[in-house]
């Protein structure tokens, strides 16, 4: 069996999208230091994925030569796919709640009660932050509405979505989450 036959190229237009998802975590990480992006850690994958895109459409369209359709096509597709993989990796990193748990017993450095790690997790605000985060989030985006001491689905986004969500797990023979 030889290999001397084998095209191990890889054309220009998905060499520039892999080069700009390898610049992702870059725009990632600049958008740290943005005051209006501080704390809304999904508007900063939003505005790192516009900046991203922004590159590969000035790369696609003004330093490289003419792409035809297919190009563009498979440039873009392996664009959404480094989002798809940095969006998880990023879901993971900002809501790895069981890793936050396995990180409160590292930095303990000794056991500790389920009690202790209730109340160290997040380095003191407790279990009871995931709770108040969530919802703040729902809250934000619109699919909750506050009402004194009570919370309520909002009459479009939030049954939309609740109604939706049922309807998807019933279609995929998921567990109920809720």
């Amino acid at each position: 069996m030889t290999l001397a036959n084998l095209d191990l190229s890889i054309p220009w237009h998905v060499a520039l999208s892999l080069g700009n998802a390898a610049l992702f975590p870059l725009w990632l990480w600049l958008t740290q230091w943005h005051p209006r992006l501080d704390g809304s850690h999904a508007l900063r994958f939003l505005v790192s994925a516009i900046v991203s895109l922004a590159v590969w459409v000035i790369t696609m369209f003004f330093f490289s030569e003419i792409a035809d359709i297919h190009g563009i096509a498979s440039g873009l597709m392996v664009m959404l796919g480094m989002w798809m993989f940095y969006l998880q990796v990023w879901g993971f990193m900002n809501r790895g709640y069981t890793l936050g748990i396995l990180l409160t017993l590292f930095k303990s450095g000794r056991p500790m009660t389920s009690r202790e790690i209730f109340d160290g997790y997040r380095d003191g605000d407790g279990l009871e932050w995931i709770m108040k985060h969530r919802i703040g989030g729902l809250v934000a985006a619109g699919f909750l509405r506050r009402e004194g001491d009570t919370l309520t689905l909002t009459a479009g986004r939030g049954v939309l979505v609740a109604r939706a969500q049922r309807l998807g797990a019933a279609m995929f023979g998921l567990r109920k989450t809720g």
